[in-house]
């Protein structure tokens, strides 16, 4: 609540008083904390006046103290204090201070997973992660403790983009630079490899297709750190590693089965996926070959960035007739998308992902087990 205060033009004000909220009388720090974005600070508190010995909702009152305190603030030290003795994050710190390295100094200590990841840039930036401090090590010791990484739900799609951004030593948008620290990038490529163990079976038969046609060195849209044959080489290890009924193909004018193994890293995929002839995409090819083959998959996941040369409705018509046999669910990849469609947009057996991101992998999984 005090993190995140507006998303999309949607406040939690919006939010409580859709939903006609009727908080516990049992919970008096809920209703307060409702109370506070509802009706504001001031007049809560004349309301919560009488109320006492609720150590729950003191707790509360001290944290949305201390937030806005932070909100207020322009002094350093003052800062510091509250972020360790409050446990505050870098969206409760005035955009003003985020520049100061003893404000990222005590930000570190408790930084979330995610947002550490994130920020390494910044830090590096402002020479907060230099070879032999306190913060490299905290950082290195993070990034390779595979419990938090499990715990902060780190996919590997995600530590890829960030391996991939840090090494370029500046942030896509403004003019911040920074030294690459080759500790960090060694962390960063050894939790790649951890988090592939965060990652829920499914237990569904998979058939994976990767586009290699000769347009498949382009940046990925709304990821453009990373290609999208670096993508889908990543998307594709992370089956390879979790499930156990899955294969794998290429395709552009002609089909070739690969043989992606658990064991495989990242430059062996690429290196398989290179080595074959490139030609134009013809995306019905992977349902073809299931029928001529006889084979049974629940899931065909098509990772491309967009550009074929064959009539648009092949691959929906196709699928439709593989269908008969079992109840597939395709979901197609344009991960540099144009405005070509490929799927039918009304068969709710079909998904069409446009650009990629590491929001992606979470959609694609709540399709696959049928929640969407």
């Amino acid at each position: 609540m005090t993190k995140y205060k507006n998303r999309f033009g949607w406040s939690h004000k919006d939010i409580f008083r859709l939903c006609h909220i009727k908080p516990d009388p049992e919970h008096p720090e809920i209703n307060y904390l409702i109370m506070v974005t509802t009706a504001g600070k001031k007049k809560t508190e004349i309301d919560f006046k009488e109320v006492h010995d609720n150590p729950e909702l003191e707790k509360v009152r001290t944290f949305m103290d201390a937030v806005a305190r932070a909100e207020r603030c322009r002094d350093v030290e003052i800062m510091k204090r509250l972020i360790l003795d409050h446990n505050l994050t870098r969206e409760h710190v005035p955009t003003d201070l985020l520049k100061s390295k003893e404000v990222w100094k005590a930000l570190i200590r408790h930084m979330p997973m995610t947002a550490m990841i994130r920020n390494l840039g910044k830090m590096s930036h402002l020479e907060l992660l230099e070879p032999g401090t306190f913060e490299e090590t905290l950082t290195i010791q993070k990034l390779t403790n595979p419990e938090l990484l499990k715990h902060g739900r780190i996919h590997p799609f995600t530590l890829l983009v960030a391996l991939n951004q840090y090494k370029k030593s500046h942030g896509e948008l403004g003019k911040m630079k920074w030294k690459k620290n080759v500790n960090i990038e060694k962390a960063l490529e050894d939790a790649f490899y951890l988090s592939f163990k965060n990652v829920e079976p499914t237990g569904k038969r998979f058939c994976l297709a990767v586009d290699v046609s000769g347009s498949m060195n382009v940046p990925v849209m709304g990821t453009p750190t990373i290609s999208v044959r670096d993508a889908a080489a990543a998307m594709i290890m992370v089956t390879a590693r979790t499930e156990e009924n899955y294969e794998v193909v290429a395709f552009s004018d002609k089909l070739t089965p690969l043989d992606i193994k658990s064991s495989d890293n990242l430059h062996n995929v690429l290196d398989k996926c290179a080595s074959l002839p490139v030609g134009n995409s013809d995306f019905s090819m992977p349902m073809l070959y299931a029928m001529e083959q006889n084979k049974e998959f629940d899931i065909f996941i098509v990772y491309t960035d967009s550009e074929t040369y064959f009539e648009k409705g092949d691959t929906s018509k196709t699928l439709v007739k593989y269908q008969q046999i079992t109840h597939a669910r395709l979901i197609v990849c344009r991960m540099a998308s144009n405005k070509f469609t490929i799927t039918d947009p009304n068969d709710p057996m079909m998904m069409d992902i446009v650009g990629f991101d590491t929001n992606a992998p979470q959609a694609i999984n709540e399709f696959v087990m049928g929640h969407i």
